[in-house]
């Protein structure tokens, strides 16, 4: 996720990863197309200007929209080298993380140098960034390059209220899977830690600016 740029539009980038072995069942179970997502090229969702586009050809060539790991769980070291490969091409200034199962993908990551922040998953820090991702969405100033799998999880994106107006993506109250909605949502939070975002620049048109993942 990028700061914003002088219009306010933010660059979201979203990679997603299923166990090979798993695909055609859920398949079956979402009525999606897992395998059709895991041969498209993610280079068709990513609005990179021209000019830019031979900076981050690495990124691009052969990633698909879903990555497809072997076997029937997600390959972590699979996942660990795609975040470090964006997190340094695109210069992120934090990496927001769930501590829930992470310990060791976290020390891996730290000692690659990304500067890791724990993200506390309650309503009331999820309630702030969710509003403004939604506020991004709804006013199409959330640029996503129209990436199959995230439209199809925010059709289905239900949200949790408590009784304070908090609110926050819920699993429970969703129809569809939004787990890219969740880390999304976390990105959010971390551009909005930030002082001073309306005089950032988007992370494609300033080659110096940060983002968030």
């Amino acid at each position: 996720m990028s700061y914003p740029d002088p219009k306010g539009i933010q660059d979201l980038i979203v990679l997603n990863f299923c166990p090979k072995d798993t695909i055609d069942r859920r398949s079956k179970v979402d009525r999606v197309p897992y395998r059709g997502w895991a041969n498209l090229p993610i280079a068709d969702f990513i609005e990179v200007p021209p000019k830019k586009r031979k900076k981050y050809k690495h990124l691009l060539e052969k990633v698909k929209v879903l990555i497809a790991t072997p076997g029937n769980v997600v390959d972590y070291n699979i996942l660990q080298d795609h975040i470090i490969k964006y997190a340094k091409a695109f210069g992120a200034g934090s990496m927001l993380f769930d501590r829930y199962n992470a310990t060791q993908l976290v020390t891996n990551l730290e000692d690659a140098g990304l500067n890791m922040l724990q993200f506390a998953q309650t309503t009331m820090y999820y309630s702030h960034p969710t509003k403004e991702f939604e506020k991004l969405a709804l006013s199409g100033k959330l640029r996503t390059g129209g990436n199959p799998i995230l439209a199809w999880c925010l059709t289905g994106c239900g949200l949790y209220i408590d009784p304070n107006e908090n609110v926050r993506p819920s699993k429970k109250h969703s129809t569809k899977r939004i787990d890219p909605i969740i880390a999304a949502v976390m990105a959010q939070a971390g551009i909005l830690s930030k002082e001073e975002v309306d005089k950032k620049q988007s992370a494609y048109n300033d080659d110096g600016k940060e983002f968030y993942a």
